[in-house]
């Protein structure tokens, strides 16, 4: 497990850089790569789903206006021509929100279409696997685990996951540290290169990326919306930093409440509340704590008169409903997953790494500062969508940007903190 303790900024972060490192492979993965589909269906269905949230965009609006206009019609005189042409404004406008939702419906429709082909492009067969997972713990034990005896001290190493994509081992590295530290970048690929022969016997691609997590919180404003729901901005109360609301869950001893991050919180018994930037507007009491690497997590007990739903905000007046949850262990690498984030709305993302013994998953995801809580979900039909987990740390603050980010499975965080989802 990644127990290696990183300080946390809240300051704007180099924009990740990528620079692949190939070396030669051979045996099982060198007959991996050469059937791997390097097509990004991640950014054809970033596409698809831009277009998805414009066209619900519009038919959220035009119901506003189908609403408003039903209540003039209503009162128009009959036979009037008012009335005429309220009733054929309205017409038209079903007739094209009608329109438009078959071309969401059909756009569904492609993004399921591209998510299996994207799984399919991570999948790898047994033994390439377990390489995989023999070279991610090699690495992690000796940069990213301080209680291991292979543990090296202090590094730049911000995160170790094989990309099955790719079929090569991904490595963060803390560009700040490198420069203080005067690393020499090319020696630390040959060490790791050194490392993953010393583990599997064999040569495996490394692609290095530049980047440093950071928890995401900031400032900024919402309204208070009861009864409560994921996505909503909430913040431990005179603190006032924007941060997002995860999801519904209970706790034994405790009743109803929900989940959100560890470093929202900050300690034991912090008053919580909705929106972020309302002291008066307390929403609950944190009843289950831990700021760790294990879990960045925490469990608000509500208030007595505060309820909270089992959904996700959308958009204005929208919202998802939660209809069961996914477990980690079915949580699969190439997956399209969702976060509402207080920041940067609902985005779109794909699983990249599951590493085993982790207690994250690692995502790409367009996230900024004040997403840190965010329920991460999937959908199941429509509206309907399954609980993945709970956002907590990325790549991006300020400004936003699409790139590595990590999210704790719902079932860790219960693990961890005693917290059931519905």
């Amino acid at each position: 497990m990644n127990n290696k303790s990183k300080t946390s900024i809240i300051a704007s972060v180099i924009a990740t850089l990528i620079i692949t490192s190939i070396f030669a492979t051979t045996n099982n993965l060198a007959s991996a790569a050469s059937v791997v589909d390097n097509t990004d269906y991640f950014a054809q269905a970033r596409v698809v789903f831009d277009e998805i949230q414009g066209l619900e965009s519009k038919i959220n609006a035009d119901g506003e206006k189908i609403a408003s206009m039903t209540d003039q019609f209503a009162k128009a005189s009959s036979g009037t021509v008012e009335k005429v042409n309220l009733e054929r404004q309205i017409k038209d406008l079903q007739t094209l929100t009608d329109v438009r939702t078959k071309r969401i419906a059909d756009l569904h429709g492609e993004l399921d279409r591209l998510e299996k082909l994207n799984v399919a492009a991570f999948k790898v067969d047994d033994i390439t696997r377990q390489k995989f997972q023999t070279t991610e713990r090699a690495i992690i034990d000796r940069y990213l685990d301080e209680n291991s005896v292979n543990y090296v001290g202090s590094n730049p190493v911000e995160e170790v996951y094989a990309h099955t994509k790719n079929r090569s081992i991904v490595i963060i590295l803390d560009p700040q540290e490198l420069t203080e530290k005067k690393i020499n970048i090319d020696s630390m690929k040959a060490t790791f290169a050194n490392i993953i022969k010393t583990a599997v016997g064999e040569e495996i691609p490394i692609e290095i990326q530049f980047g440093k997590f950071v928890d995401l919180g900031c400032a900024a404003r919402d309204n208070p919306c009861r009864p409560l729901l994921g996505g909503l901005t909430v913040s431990k109360k005179n603190v006032n930093t924007l941060n997002t609301m995860g999801y519904k869950a209970s706790k034994t001893g405790e009743g109803t409440g929900f989940v959100i991050a560890g470093h929202t919180a900050e300690n034991l018994d912090a008053e919580i509340v909705q929106p972020h930037n309302d002291n008066t507007k307390r929403v609950g009491t944190v009843r289950a704590y831990s700021n760790t690497v294990s879990c960045d997590c925490a469990y608000v007990k509500v208030d007595a008169g505060i309820t909270v739903d089992n959904t996700i905000y959308k958009s204005s007046n929208l919202v998802y409903t939660v209809t069961g949850k996914t477990a980690d262990s079915s949580q699969t690498v190439g997956t399209w997953v969702y976060k509402s984030g207080a920041r940067t709305a609902v985005t779109l993302g794909q699983i990249t790494g599951n590493v085993a013994g982790n207690s994250y998953n690692a995502v790409d995801i367009y996230h900024g500062q004040g997403d840190s809580g965010a329920p991460v979900f999937a959908t199941v039909s429509g509206d309907n969508v399954s609980l993945y987990g709970m956002f907590y740390r990325g790549t991006y603050a300020e400004p936003p940007g699409l790139g590595p980010a990590k999210y704790h499975p719902w079932d860790q965080i219960q693990s961890q903190i005693g917290a059931v989802p519905p």
